[in-house]
């Protein structure tokens, strides 16, 4: 008995040993100039937003060092810290020898050069200033650990999560106080508020109301123009006292202030540029909505094709043999 049994494992193995290795479709992959012929599996992140988002796509796990101002989620916090983009401890890098790296823009042609030498490949994930760039480097983030074919799925997962609540939010806000009030984000006093080529306004705009500051740039309303702000509604960081508001020339008398429609966040929510800020959003207009969000969030299909099938166990291989 067990002669025979050593003879039918032997089989196995030389069955399995003899037959073609099944190609993994989903490599290579290309990303940023980098060409990736397996799954990342350790990485370092340099880019807070990365970091956040890595967790909110489920790869989190794959972190083993972050920026020093990686502080979310809570778990980000207990990895090593490698320093920032500007200046990446190459020390601690070199130790948890990952074979990815993330950064928010170029590293310096010395660190470039380092980091190669280590053989760790770096993709710059820049910070995206449009909903359709926080889907862009949703893509990338995934195709590194999946392949292309797989991050196209996410993708448009992600891309009807973000439609659905934008316009669920904008029928709320239609329903509640209409489709003609003005608003304004202020991150700064006095006048440093979100222009039309910022996410912000974007989504301002998107959940119904008329930017304030929509024939402005660079995040500047003209401060010899400030007599003409009258904002229906004002969304400020939390760093801002709402005392200041009230007592400034140009703000005390809108109606915004006058009304009591003045409503606080907290900017880094927005800023991270994670798929996290449209919950974040979804909290500050279930907060100035007069009656709150009334309505369920609706349920939604999305048509895509199923994900690729789990690759099989080396068991399962030899047994599709026999």
């Amino acid at each position: 008995m067990k002669r025979f049994a050593c003879i039918f494992i032997a089989m196995l193995l030389l069955a399995a040993c003899s037959g073609k290795k099944s190609a993994d479709e989903r490599w290579p992959a290309e990303i940023e100039g980098n060409t990736f012929t397996r799954s990342a599996h350790k990485v370092v992140s340099l880019s807070p937003s990365v970091t956040e988002s890595m967790y909110m796509l489920g790869y989190g796990g794959r972190l083993d060092g972050v920026s020093e101002f990686c502080d979310l989620p809570d778990s980000a916090k207990k990895l090593p810290r490698c320093g920032n983009y500007l200046l990446p401890d190459l020390e601690k890098i070199e130790k948890i020898a990952p074979d990815l790296l993330f950064a928010p823009a170029e590293l310096s042609k010395h660190d470039s050069a380092a980091l190669a030498e280590l053989g760790v490949q770096v993709v710059v994930v820049t910070q995206p200033e449009t909903v359709e760039g926080i889907l862009e480097n949703c893509r990338l983030i995934v195709t590194a650990f999946e392949g292309a074919e797989r991050a196209d799925l996410r993708v448009k997962e992600l891309e009807s999560f973000f439609e659905v609540t934008l316009d669920y939010l904008a029928d709320e806000v239609e329903t509640q106080i209409g489709t003609d009030s003005e608003a304004i984000y202020l991150r700064r006093m006095p006048f440093m508020m979100a222009t039309p080529e910022s996410l912000e306004s974007e989504l301002l705009t998107r959940v119904g109301f008329i930017n304030s500051a929509a024939e402005y740039t660079g995040w500047q309303y003209p401060s010899e123009n400030a007599v003409a702000l009258e904002p229906h509604y004002i969304f400020c960081d939390d760093s801002i006292d709402i005392e200041d508001l009230q007592k400034h020339k140009n703000y005390k008398t809108t109606a915004a202030v006058t009304n009591g429609n003045v409503f606080e966040l907290d900017a880094e929510d927005f800023e991270r540029r994670s798929p996290r800020l449209f919950f974040a959003l979804e909290e500050v207009i279930d907060d100035m909505l007069p009656d709150g969000i009334t309505e369920p969030k609706p349920d939604f299909v999305i048509d895509i094709e199923p994900p690729p099938v789990p690759e099989k166990s080396w068991w399962e291989k030899i047994l599709d043999k026999f």
